[in-house]
C-alpha cells in the first residue's frame, strides 16, 4: 500500500499569538502536524477542532516522565505539550486519524519532546462524528515569535 504525504500548509509566527488555526485541510485520509513552539510563560498547549471549545467533548490522556519517574494524567482538551517558565518550548508530531469520516469519533496520537523531561506521548478523542474542517492550537498565554506549525495530508492508496 503506497502512502503519500503532502504539505497542506505551514506557518512560522512573525509575532506572538494565543491561537493558530488551519482551516483548509484538503481531502486526505489522515493528517500529521509537525510543530515546534516557544511558549511565553508557564503554559500548556492544546488542540481543538471546528471551534469546539467544550471540554466535555474531548477525552485525552498523556504519559511523561520526570527523571526515572513515569507519570500520567488526563486532561479535558487534546494535550499538545507542556511548557513551563524554565523551558517554555516543545516539539513533536500530532497525527489525526480519519479526520473527514462522519461515522466515527476522531482520535489522535501525539509524540512530543519536552526539554528537561523526555519524549512523551498523548492520545485523545473528540467525541463528535463531524468531519474536522479546522484545527486550532491554543495556549493560555502565547506561542512566541518563531513558533512553527506544518500540516501534512496523508493519502493511503
Amino acid at each position: 500500500m503506497a502512502v503519500t504525504f503532502d504539505l497542506i500548509s505551514s506557518t512560522t509566527l512573525s509575532s506572538s499569538a494565543a491561537t493558530i488555526t488551519f482551516s483548509s485541510l484538503g481531502s486526505y485520509t489522515d493528517l500529521i502536524i509537525m510543530y515546534r513552539f516557544i511558549g511565553e510563560g508557564g503554559l500548556n498547549a492544546y488542540v481543538t477542532y471546528n471551534g469546539d471549545n467544550t471540554g466535555s467533548n474531548y477525552y485525552s490522556t498523556y504519559q511523561y516522565s520526570v527523571g526515572s519517574s513515569p507519570l500520567h494524567d488526563r486532561t479535558t482538551f487534546p494535550f499538545l505539550s507542556y511548557a513551563n517558565s524554565t523551558n517554555g518550548n516543545g516539539a513533536g508530531s500530532l497525527e489525526i486519524y480519519n479526520y473527514r469520516n462522519t461515522t466515527v469519533f476522531k482520535t489522535s496520537e501525539n509524540i512530543y519532546v519536552k526539554p528537561g523531561i523526555s519524549t512523551n506521548y498523548s492520545n485523545a478523542m473528540w467525541k463528535d462524528t463531524s468531519a474536522i474542517t479546522s484545527i486550532t492550537f491554543r495556549m493560555t498565554g502565547n506561542f512566541a515569535t518563531g513558533s512553527t506549525f506544518s500540516v501534512y495530508g496523508i493519502t493511503e492508496a
